[in-house]
């Protein structure tokens, strides 16, 4: 594995010296999005892979993971960063406007005190479902009721809650921070978005995400590096005091109570207090077992570990071809009219068929869900001739949508689809992201999105315009 270590910590270098090139350049787009791409590989490959050997690779042991063909899991990758960054830095030309401002370059006449009534409306849906959903904050989806094998009698308005974050949630808050860096809107509407901002991590925690909270410190980082051309810690620095304490016991004790123990019932603030109680000391009740920080670290960064089932499935012949993808291009289309129950980037009929379940399930032998690596994936549904091809189409995507958000001059629009694309990849914040999930992204979310910015655009413009009725 010492060879695996020095690729990756080779791969750390290139790609952090291409963000260094890009910032020395001013171009912040680009650095930021190598800065994310910069923080996959640590957390996804270099520091689990450094941390293997300071515990005897005991995870890795007890499961019966192969370290060689975990080091078939890192070449994999390393090919595929690669052709991605290839692709996407090919014959880049720099931009002479220097740094960006945030703004809006469509011109309308609806004017809500200077601000961008388009983040207004988004910011809202957000709200909308951060309100509804406090009485979920105390629970925990069962994958059975994940999965659609349980069918919940739900309300109207359940129904509603339900799609509007399968389409907005993400969205909602990725307004909400990029509202944070702007200069527009009133002192009240930007009192409302930090308190939705904080409510959104309160429940994390809740839930016991602490990966949803690191992800928004990241999502701000991306967004202030945007803006400004460096990191801007005076929102991510709060985000870490917070997480830190807890990170271990929000991803041992607690997530075993508050799924199988006797949390499961508890509301939000009766968990709240058991977080705040467990911060700096631990309280024994909650659990039979608890971890230190640095096992914590090791355990949770598994993405490498969890590719390596990925990899040997498709070695065996057992790959499942395109059906991910497949299932993804025609999720939109009636079971009615094709008679083929279907799940959106699953290889089954059910969400134990998406990758984030197989790789749990035939690791360790659970059904929750878990990370893993794009490569990975392209690998499980095409071997390498079909992970080379997605690499090379995936730096198209992000060259061609770097370039549209640069030359609209960085506006709501542009941003909002951009960071939208940051959320294709199975709850973890990426650059890299399987086609079969950046399918199901562009129907349930970008589409949606744009479906409703430029309706709203459509309608003001009405107010400006004569209307002759023959």
């Amino acid at each position: 594995m010492i060879l695996a270590i020095v690729l990756c910590l080779a791969l750390q270098f290139i790609t952090f010296y291409l963000f260094l090139n890009e910032t020395k350049k001013k171009q912040s787009l680009y650095a930021a999005i190598l800065l994310v791409l910069n923080i996959n590989i640590l957390m996804q490959m270099t520091i689990p892979l450094i941390m293997g050997p300071f515990f005897s690779f005991s995870i890795e042991k007890k499961f019966n993971i192969s370290l060689l063909h975990m080091f078939e899991v890192v070449v994999l990758q390393i090919i595929y960063i690669a052709i991605f960054l290839t692709t996407f830095l090919y014959k880049k030309k720099n931009s002479k406007s220097g740094l960006p401002t945030i703004r809006s370059n469509i011109k309308n006449t609806v004017n809500l005190n200077s601000f961008d009534y388009r983040f207004f409306v988004f910011i809202i849906i957000g709200v909308y479902l951060f309100a509804t959903s406090l009485s979920l904050a105390g629970t925990v989806q069962t994958v059975a009721e994940i999965a659609g094998e349980v069918q919940k009698d739900n309300s109207f308005l359940d129904l509603v809650t339900i799609y509007l974050r399968t389409m907005f949630e993400w969205t909602a808050l990725v307004t909400a921070i990029l509202f944070l860096f702007t200069s527009k809107g009133s002192k009240l509407i930007r009192i409302i978005v930090i308190i939705f901002c904080v409510g959104v991590v309160i429940r994390q925690l809740a839930l016991g995400l602490r990966g949803g909270v690191f992800i928004i410190a990241v999502l701000v980082m991306f967004v202030s590096y945007v803006k400004t051309n460096k990191i801007n810690f005076r929102f991510i620095i709060p985000l870490l005091i917070v997480l830190i304490p807890v990170f271990s016991f929000l991803g041992g004790s607690f997530r075993d109570s508050i799924t199988r123990g006797f949390l499961v019932e508890a509301g939000m603030n009766e968990r709240l207090e058991i977080i705040a109680s467990n911060m700096f000391s631990s309280d024994k009740t909650v659990s039979k077992y608890e971890e230190t920080f640095s096992e914590s670290v090791y355990s949770r960064l598994e993405a490498t570990r969890n590719s390596v089932s990925l990899i040997e499935t498709f070695n065996k012949g057992e790959g499942v071809g395109l059906k991910p993808l497949i299932s993804s291009v025609t999720a939109l289309v009636p079971q009615q009219i094709t008679g083929v129950k279907n799940y959106a980037a699953s290889s089954t009929d059910n969400a134990y068929g998406t990758a984030m379940h197989v790789v749990r399930e035939k690791t360790y032998g659970y059904t929750d869900m878990g990370p893993f690596l794009a490569s990975a994936h392209e690998y499980w549904e095409g071997g390498p001739l079909y992970l080379i091809i997605s690499a090379f189409l995936l730096g198209i995507i992000w060259r061609k949508v770097t370039k549209w958000c640069v030359r609209r001059g960085y506006d709501t629009i542009s941003l909002i689809v951009l960071l939208l694309l940051l959320d294709a990849h199975h709850g973890e914040m990426s650059i890299l992201f399987p086609f079969s999930l950046g399918v199901r992204l562009l129907y349930f979310q970008i589409l949606p999105t744009l479906i409703i910015i430029y309706s709203i655009d459509f309608m003001s413009n009405l107010k400006t315009k004569k209307v002759v009725f023959k």
